[in-house]
């Protein structure tokens, strides 16, 4: 009889490491057990991806580890894959360099332990990381249409770690795959579900934790914000009509809680970066043009590398003792 209440799901290629990092500290969680299910496809990696998995499920053979290898690269349609293959009621998609701590793995059961009996054609449960104005002692909220989910959520969306489903609903994403070109399809996949179901329970989680990404494993080829603006809102705009005020209450989130502090450190501190930039200004005061905190992390991102162009020049002149002295000088 099958037990198994959430299949975590790694799809992955080329970060034999980073995943043996994350698989590790799950499978040592003391909730990790005979519910819960870890399922790896690996995109045709050419590293030991393989080996490393292989011999994660020799040194636990207790736990439920399923391993599928794609004989070529099949882009991202390899989140279908590694989500068709996961045996649970729930099917948790995450990306391989995330992981999280026994309470949230807690929690992931809690829920659809709570769900699991619920008419899937009806109801949607959605994991979500970090959530805005959340009751910290309420972490499940309900709620019903489109654009309510879209409010809640924000930017949140496209992140592949956000994603999950249970697995009635699995083949219904396979169904929505247009946006794969664009690295969003889970942003896809959960309008879809958010539209299509009556109601949609939003679970928030604190939990996760992300390993370090070197340079050399990350595939950035494109622009940074392209994506996270401007496809963000072309596929919002293939199922909902957000009004003038919603429009502008989630373009104010988008810049406050993510894209602007990316702005700052790609385009005005210009710390390494692998995203191709051309473009990017175009894009920013083309769809913030009218948001005040838009030419507020501006002007933070102005003062800031100016204050360590400052601090630098005074490390030089071997004043660094006289400035933090001004600095922290008590105000009369």
């Amino acid at each position: 009889m099958n037990n198994i209440l959430v299949s975590l799901c790694y799809p992955t290629r080329n970060r034999s490491s980073i995943l043996e990092q994350c698989l590790r500290h799950i499978l040592g969680l003391p909730s990790f057990d005979e519910t819960v299910q870890i399922v790896v496809a690996d995109n045709a990696s050419v590293d030991n991806t393989e080996e490393v998995v292989r011999q994660i499920i020799r040194d636990y053979p207790d736990k439920n580890i399923k391993y599928y290898r794609q004989e070529k690269n099949i882009g991202l349609k390899n989140w279908q894959t590694c989500l068709g293959m996961g045996d649970g009621v729930y099917c948790k998609l995450l990306n391989d360099y995330t992981y999280f701590d026994d309470e949230t793995l807690q929690l992931f059961k809690t829920s659809v332990r709570k769900y699991k009996d619920c008419d899937k054609k009806k109801v949607y449960l959605s994991f979500i990381a970090n959530l805005k104005d959340w009751d910290s002692k309420a972490p499940e909220k309900t709620i019903r249409g489109i654009n309510q989910y879209i409010s809640s959520t924000n930017n949140k969306l496209t992140w592949v770690s956000n994603f999950g489903c249970f697995k009635e609903q699995v083949k219904e994403v396979s169904q929505y795959d247009k946006y794969a070109d664009k690295l969003l399809d889970t942003l896809y996949w959960q309008l879809h579900f958010s539209k299509s179901r009556e109601t949609c329970v939003l679970v928030n989680i604190t939990g996760y934790k992300c390993c370090f990404i070197p340079q050399s494993k990350r595939v950035l080829t494109y622009n940074f914000f392209t994506p996270h603006v401007v496809w963000y809102y072309e596929i919002i705009s293939q199922f909902t009509q957000l009004t003038p005020q919603e429009y502008k209450f989630d373009r104010t989130r988008l810049i406050t809680d993510f894209v602007g502090e990316s702005m700052k450190q790609y385009l005005i501190r210009h710390e390494n970066c692998a995203f191709d930039l051309k473009g990017s200004w175009h894009i920013l005061f083309k769809y913030f043009y009218d948001i005040p905190s838009f030419y507020r992390q501006i002007l933070e991102g102005c003062f800031e590398i100016t204050y360590q162009q400052i601090k630098n020049i005074t490390i030089k002149l071997g004043l660094e003792s006289f400035a933090r002295k001004v600095i922290n000088k008590p105000k009369r």
